[in-house]
């Protein structure tokens, strides 16, 4: 039983000086003239006919990095989950599974300016080009796989994934997929880290999600799927959250704009808990109404899979295990970075353009601020569903908001010219984009009317 709302203060107490602490922590070992950028990319892998690949060819990957001097690790409860740490010693990168067996993730270590992330990628890129050399199968530089539908049977067995029907049941959507984390078997995103201190945090947080709308329909890229052209989706990897998560709380644009730091970590506690870890075995935490109420609860427990209660003694990596169970589109991480979520995958020339975006806006913070203050927040979350279904046709001339997309794309070039590195180029694919009206789901799906699978693998094969 939770200790009543003197309880419930005190536990948000905590949360926010752990995070506060871990922010400070941070700060303290970075160059505050220097932001450095990281990414997390993932990306569909897929057979010379398009469909998902298979786990030997999956497996042949692991042992390329492997014989490169990775190193390999898997997971307790499946061989075909695992990850591997390899690169700089200092800085290594991770490839890891992701929710499905058939798509990569790259979480690519911080530099300090966006060329040096470019060559850091060519240099990853070599293990794609390998891969294809040997089996014929290659990254796919879009936002889903365009012909395999996401799966139960493609998931991957990870302790994480073993409560969520707990806490989000299946839901009745699309009749061709099932409505649950199986939907994120098959889709890719480009995410973007970027250091950010703990005064500018909440702000950022703000910024990023009132601007999500705009950078979802520049970046949209996930219209072909099913090996069919969805008419009603330019970003059906978007949409599959809604899909799943209905009106929970937990996903897209958070349900306000923050006050302050402590506000943001209020909602974050206000959102239901799904499991707990001792010792790499998970116990479910869904009796409880809040992250809150489990850090408050006079006797706290969990349950097994097995259905066995047990005491359990909260702990601070409950509280990052709980950071990593809401996926806002844009959030702080438990790196102490601010996190944009909302981008689909890019072609294989404009994996950077995210980064250029959203290094851009946070570089002109304080414009930001003033240029979206005030946006009303339930029409930042209505733009976001029209970028969904409409990609920049949710900006379109005529439409309350048309002349959004182009003061931010100004916006994020004066942000990086003032940094003076030259990463204004990176924009330019997402300006382009805004000239011609056409962005990656357009275009794929172009390619994809025209030439099929095949013309898809030829124009957005990262490798």
């Amino acid at each position: 039983m939770s200790g009543g709302d003197g309880a419930i203060d005190r536990a948000l107490e905590r949360m926010v000086g752990y995070h506060r602490g871990r922010f400070e922590k941070a700060e303290g070992k970075r160059d505050p003239k220097r932001r450095r950028v990281g990414l997390e990319l993932k990306f569909p892998i897929v057979t010379a006919e398009g469909e998902a690949a298979p786990w030997e060819i999956i497996d042949t990957f692991w042992g390329i990095i492997e014989e490169d001097g990775w190193d390999l690790k898997g997971e307790r409860l499946s061989e075909q989950v695992r990850e591997a740490r390899g690169g700089d010693p200092d800085r290594p990168d991770l490839i890891q599974t992701t929710t499905g067996r058939c798509v990569l993730e790259f979480s690519v270590g911080h530099e300090g300016n966006l060329a040096a992330m470019d060559r850091h990628l060519a240099r990853l890129r070599e293990y794609a080009l390998e891969l294809r050399e040997q089996t014929g199968a290659v990254f796919l530089c879009l936002g889903t796989h365009p012909v395999t539908l996401p799966s139960p049977d493609l998931m991957a067995k990870k302790s994480r994934h073993m409560f969520w029907d707990d806490v989000a049941p299946p839901r009745e959507a699309d009749p061709r997929v099932r409505a649950d984390v199986s939907l994120f078997t098959t889709i890719a995103d480009n995410q973007v880290h970027l250091d950010i201190d703990l005064e500018n945090a909440t702000t950022a947080v703000n910024v990023l999600n009132a601007l999500a709308p705009v950078q979802l329909a520049l970046t949209a890229g996930s219209k072909v799927w099913d090996g069919e052209i969805d008419d009603d989706h330019w970003a059906v990897r978007e949409v599959y959250w809604d899909w799943w998560l209905g009106e929970q709380a937990r996903y897209g644009i958070p349900a306000r704009r923050f006050t302050d730091f402590a506000d943001y970590c209020r909602a974050i506690g206000e959102l239901r808990p799904v499991y707990a870890d001792r010792e790499g075995v998970p116990y479910s935490l869904a009796q409880y109404a809040s992250f809150l109420h489990y850090l408050s609860d006079e006797r706290p427990s969990g349950r097994t899979v097995e259905g066995d209660q047990f005491d359990l003694n909260p702990t601070d990596a409950d509280i990052d295990l709980h950071d990593r169970a809401f996926w806002w589109n844009a959030r702080l991480s438990r790196y102490c970075t601010i996190e944009s979520r909302v981008s689909c995958q890019q072609p294989p020339d404009a994996l950077l353009a995210p980064a250029a975006f959203v290094m851009g806006i946070v570089e002109e913070l304080e414009t930001a601020d003033n240029l979206t203050r005030d946006l009303p927040w339930d029409t930042v979350k209505d733009l976001r569903s029209s970028a969904i279904r409409e990609g920049l046709g949710a900006f379109a001339a005529g439409t309350e908001h048309a002349g959004l997309p182009a003061r931010v794309l100004d916006l994020a070039e004066a942000g990086l010219r003032r940094r003076a590195l030259g990463e204004e180029e990176y924009l330019e694919p997402l300006k382009r984009r805004l000239e011609t009206g056409r962005v990656p789901a357009d275009d794929s799906a172009e390619v994809f009317a025209e030439d099929g699978v095949r013309g898809l693998i030829d124009q957005y094969a990262w490798a």
